[in-house]
């Protein structure tokens, strides 16, 4: 909204994020139309006091400035918290400001100010009384200064000094304004309902994405816990166990055990960034002390498959991002390595200058991915498969990784083939 042409063209735009979606609409139309009086009320009093050659009382002149200096009180005034105070005030007191106005230079056309209350009636009042107060209110201003116009015409009386030029202006500016207001009534209240049809869009999407994760989490989860409960009541009822017998069935439930807690662990990941929409804290992050952390994490999941760890890089090199976003995108990405590696494998972290961009790249000599499969890893269905050691998954991670590197206004690229190894490619803003 920050770009919206009404935004541009007001001198009062305030805070008003604070406010509905609606009430936004509501307040910057005002301050828009507040903005437009204040220059057509300029012009006018302008005219009036030092270019009009019709000799005018001072008190004409007085009552002519009234307008322009109420909206400009209004404009200066006007803030998110009071602007329904002051909308209430500018309806109350401006029609007879312009009534009054009238009456002192009988000049047809400033009805159509009036006219332009009585169509904003229906837009900036909520409650029914209020609008029909207001339309009832300015209705009687309207008919009151149509019959003046014709009573001095009709009559040809001239007891006020009659300015044509004035009238033109009034003409003028009147349908100006009149096209105007229907024009952004239309052009806002559309714009409105393109940002609620694209919220509803939205939530419809966050929704289905929500029944895709849940159902392939609850299949997930029902498994190894399935499998749990299967080894611990074979465990209960084996008495004649012997103790190698004994740490088999307890190294098979840490290990289904520790495929469960990833999993939670993804599912809550996915569930902060999905549905707090934080926003991403920017700070220049060494990526080689990051990475070697980051494998030191992860140290002893490699080493139980027997696989090498390395971060090749000699020094750091620096990206402007997130720290927190991508440690959890190095973490998700290495361990992804680790389970895709057979033992005996190697998973290697390096970067690579690329323009004003640098590449962080997680490579390994695993199983790779075919080209159906790549195709399948970053879409809604959350696509997973089993990694060396039988290791299981729910394609979470790869989306939540995809998801905090477009966050850091950056780029995930895989490369794979089949028993040839898999290179994951984060391209994110260099600071080098």
């Amino acid at each position: 909204m920050k770009n919206d042409y009404i935004v541009r063209y007001s001198l009062n735009t305030g805070n008003y994020e604070n406010l509905s979606l609606y009430e936004q609409r509501r307040y910057l139309i005002f301050s828009f139309f507040a903005t437009v009086a204040i220059l057509i009320s300029f012009v006018r009093l302008t005219y009036v006091n030092f270019i009009s050659g019709v000799a005018y009382d001072p008190v004409v002149k007085f009552i002519n400035t009234i307008p322009f200096a109420l909206c400009v009180l209004a404009t200066l005034l006007m803030n998110s918290e009071n602007y329904k105070k002051i909308l209430t005030c500018a309806y109350l007191v401006m029609p007879i400001v312009i009534s009054v106005t009238h009456y002192y230079t009988a000049d047809e056309g400033v009805e159509y100010s009036i006219l332009l209350f009585i169509i904003f009636t229906f837009f900036l009042f909520d409650r029914m009384i209020e609008v029909a107060i207001a339309f009832i209110y300015n209705s009687i201003h309207y008919i009151s200064i149509s019959g003046r116009d014709y009573f001095y015409l009709s009559q040809k009386m001239k007891v006020l000094p009659y300015d044509s030029s004035l009238v033109m202006f009034n003409i003028t500016t009147g349908v100006i304004l009149l096209f105007l207001s229907f024009y952004i009534v239309k052009m806002q209240l559309w714009k409105y309902e393109k940002v609620l049809t694209g919220r509803t869009r939205e939530m419809e999407e966050l929704n289905k994405m929500k029944d895709n994760v849940f159902s392939t989490v609850a299949h997930d989860l029902r498994s190894p816990m399935a499998a749990n409960l299967s080894l611990l009541k074979g465990l209960e009822n084996y008495k004649g166990a012997t103790i190698k017998e004994y740490k088999g069935y307890i190294s098979e439930i840490r290990a289904s055990v520790e495929d469960t807690n990833d999993l939670v662990f993804d599912l809550l990941l996915w569930a902060k960034n999905e549905l707090q929409k934080n926003e991403p804290v920017f700070e220049p992050v060494p990526v080689k002390d990051l990475a070697e952390q980051t494998i030191q994490e992860l140290k002893k999941k490699a080493d139980e498959k027997k696989i090498t760890l390395l971060v090749n890089d000699k020094e750091n090199k620096f990206v402007m991002a997130d720290k927190n976003a991508l440690k959890i995108v190095l973490r998700n990405l290495i361990s992804n390595a680790i389970k895709f590696t057979p033992s005996g494998g190697c998973v290697k972290v390096r970067t690579n200058l690329n323009g004003e961009n640098l590449d962080i790249i997680i490579e390994d000599n695993g199983i790779g991915i075919s080209k159906e499969k790549l195709d399948l890893l970053f879409k809604d269905n959350f696509y997973s498969s089993k990694g060396t050691n039988n290791e299981s998954g729910t394609g979470l991670g790869l989306i939540i990784c995809n998801s905090l590197v477009k966050k850091n206004k950056g780029l995930l690229n895989i490369a794979s083939e089949e028993k040839l190894g898999t290179k994951v490619i984060v391209t994110l803003p260099s600071l080098n």
